[in-house]
């Protein structure tokens, strides 16, 4: 099946993926019991080297749409109640709500916690969780299109059925919790680059919201604080703002 949505194209990456690289455990027992041993992955995380990220198994379904994402099911899916969980909470988000059945790409998306919980970077051939470290490094340069990005901030969400495939590396959309941001790269380097010279000496907190403490102000110097204040004042409240300073990091030794 073609990929025509962002789950579809995140469960091609797993299955086309080697060996998937995550910095942080996650529990594999907490999949969807649908979730059966066929097109493995191989998931690599200290020791959890070895465990597989199974597809999950499918039927022939009547509808031609999915019922979350909207794509075409080209025949082939599940049900939405095996699927879908009595806890998920975004009934409300379903595009196709007449619809009975998912698509191939949202059951399996929707089996793994590990694709909640954790940011996501699927490209044509490969799936990875990114650090924060990595996403920031992500954003900055961005792997060859098509790609999804997920930048989860809760981990207690479902972002990737939410989200779009990005087809170019200068201008292109992430999924930011549950806020679709479009990523200007050259203004979010610029953003990055001031946040984190004043992250030096103001925690985030101030920096986002713009009420900075004096006594910090003192320490850092006015002169230098005035010119980096200014450069950001202005996009202080917009979604790349935030995920500018999310994503910020304190260089060691600062």
């Amino acid at each position: 099946m073609e990929a025509t949505s962002p789950t579809q194209f995140i469960r091609r990456a797993a299955l086309n993926s080697g060996v998937i690289l995550t910095p942080t455990p996650w529990r594999p027992e907490r999949m969807n019991k649908a979730a059966r041993k066929s097109d493995p992955v191989v998931i690599q995380c200290g020791d959890l080297t070895g465990v597989t990220l199974p597809d999950v198994n499918v039927q022939a379904v009547a509808d031609a749409h999915c019922w979350l994402c909207g794509a075409p099911t080209d025949g082939v899916g599940l049900p939405v109640k095996l699927a879908i969980r009595d806890t998920f909470t975004d009934i409300d988000k379903a595009r196709r709500p007449t619809s009975g059945s998912v698509c191939q790409g949202c059951a399996f998306c929707l089996s793994y916690m590990a694709l909640r919980n954790y940011a996501l970077l699927a490209t044509s051939d490969v799936l990875r969780f990114p650090s924060r470290a990595q996403v920031r490094e992500t954003l900055l340069d961005p792997p060859v299109p098509p790609f999804v990005l997920c930048i989860p901030v809760s981990g207690q969400k479902w972002l990737h059925f939410r989200a779009t495939i990005a087809c170019a590396r200068d201008f292109y959309p992430v999924q930011f919790e549950e806020i679709p941001v479009v990523v200007d790269v050259f203004s979010l380097a610029r953003m990055i680059s001031c946040i984190e010279r004043l992250y030096t000496a103001f925690p985030k907190e101030e920096i986002r919201t713009g009420r900075y403490k004096q006594e910090h102000v003192r320490r850092f110097g006015m002169s230098e604080f005035q010119s980096l204040e200014e450069a950001i004042a202005p996009h202080r409240n917009s979604r790349l703002f935030e995920l500018a300073v999310f994503v910020a990091q304190k260089k060691e030794g600062e």
